[in-house]
């Protein structure tokens, strides 16, 4: 019994002893960790969700009566390292970023109690939803219908500029819209001649017109303009040729000119300028064919180049970081070989968009990697069409006028796309 007597105090003294310090205060019990909790309303694997979701899940409570905030992961890969928020102390949170199109997205949501403690949730996934169907904006912009004009956006504002229109005149009217609905004629006769088969590119806070055919001869000149009103003459005889169905583009804080058509043919030289004024060959002859009626952009820290015809047309892709080798993404894109399509840099993906492979089309392709193309649509509800513009403006594509050889065949309607 005496021994039975000495073991239940040594008992009681370790545990006595355990709960205070040096100093013989009683130590607070070990801090416990917010409790498990599961995410929720988007089920694990949904698909066709949308770009701008609400997030949610279930409160996770905290047995010590610490406050609980969350932190919100999310990602293109499995596990999510990518922080979208923390400190959110509601069991919800609204994407206002829109997300990109036919991507799969994984989450998760990681509880703490300020004390250092935490509890993950499990990692779900979901798949945003494609393209909505284009939708017309207007039948009849205020500009006379024309084909080979050009769009951008630019102070807020939807731009078309030029293009051969169907009286068979050049234009060098300008024109805005702050909607794609209303349109305002900026200016009825820039200072530079009409023309088609020009670029228009944003540049330097200013609107740039580079070369094109003015129903006599392919040009070299250069403009700009900070209103669209006003045009300055950059250059009336740039160093490179003069050309027309080229491509223009800014990447790595310079100007950049690329193929088209001039007077030896079709061209596949490269030239750059930080002012417009003095331009350098970086090539004069890129590792892809020469052509016209290609399309070019800056997407993912690179110039691309993407179809084309250099008297047959082309699907091919290729993708340059200093526009002097240029690599072949891929020989052969899953969208048919044409040329005067439209190609956009939307979304994370590249976007191709009608053109004519013999027929004109509305089909409409993305790509995340230049290389493997996915269709979008097969058949857009815009008729089909060539020569036509396109541009990115409030987060959606625009599609603007064209050519579908239906009657006179010129359009001057305006669809944007989300």
């Amino acid at each position: 019994m005496k021994e039975i007597k000495i073991l239940l105090l040594i008992a009681v003294f370790a545990l006595t002893g355990c709960s205070k310090n040096d100093d013989g205060n009683s130590l607070p019990p070990p801090n416990q960790a917010p409790q498990a909790f599961s995410l929720s309303v988007i089920p694990n694997n949904a698909t066709n969700v949308d770009l701008l979701p609400i997030l949610e899940w279930n409160e996770s409570t905290d047995s010590d009566g610490d406050t609980v905030t969350y932190s919100l992961y999310m990602d293109t890969q499995n596990p999510p390292t990518k922080l979208v928020q923390d400190n959110i102390t509601e069991t919800d949170f609204e994407i206002t970023e829109p997300l990109s199109h036919y991507t799969t997205y994984y989450w998760n949501v990681v509880a703490t109690d300020g004390q250092a403690s935490t509890e993950s949730s499990n990692v779900f996934s979901f798949t945003t939803r494609g393209i909505n169907l284009a939708v017309e904006v207007t039948n009849s912009a205020g500009f006379i219908p024309r084909r080979f004009h050009q769009a951008v956006s630019f102070n807020n504002k939807l731009w078309v500029i030029g293009g051969d229109n169907h009286n068979g005149e050049d234009e060098n009217d300008v024109w805005s819209s702050i909607d794609g609905v209303t349109w305002t004629e900026v200016n009825s006769n820039a200072d530079f001649s009409g023309r088609w088969g020009h670029t228009v590119t944003v540049f330097n806070n200013k609107i740039w017109v580079i070369g094109g055919y003015d129903g006599t001869n392919e040009t070299n000149d250069v403009w700009s303009s900070t209103d669209g009103i006003t045009w300055r003459e950059v250059t009336n005889n740039s160093a490179f040729t003069e050309r027309s169905k080229h491509q223009a583009l800014v990447f790595n804080n310079k100007l950049w000119v690329i193929g088209g058509t001039d007077v030896n043919g079709n061209n596949n030289s490269v030239w750059s300028s930080s002012d417009g004024v003095t331009w350098t060959e970086v090539t004069a002859s890129a590792q892809f064919s020469g052509r016209h009626s290609f399309s070019a952009l800056t997407f993912n820290d690179k110039m691309w180049v993407v179809a084309g015809s250099d008297g047959n047309a082309k699907n091919d892709v290729w993708s340059s970081a200093d526009g002097v080798t240029w690599t072949e993404e891929t020989a052969s894109a899953q969208f048919s070989p044409r040329y005067s399509q439209t190609v956009v840099a939307f979304s994370d993906k590249l976007w191709v968009i009608g053109g004519d492979d013999g027929n004109n089309k509305n089909d409409i392709w993305y790509s995340n990697d230049g290389a493997n193309w996915h269709q979008a649509v097969e058949h857009a509800t815009f008729t089909e069409r060539y020569g036509h513009a396109s541009t990115v403006f409030n987060n959606k594509i625009w599609v603007i006028g064209g050519d579908d050889d239906t009657g006179t065949g010129f359009l001057g309607d305006v669809w944007s796309i989300n």
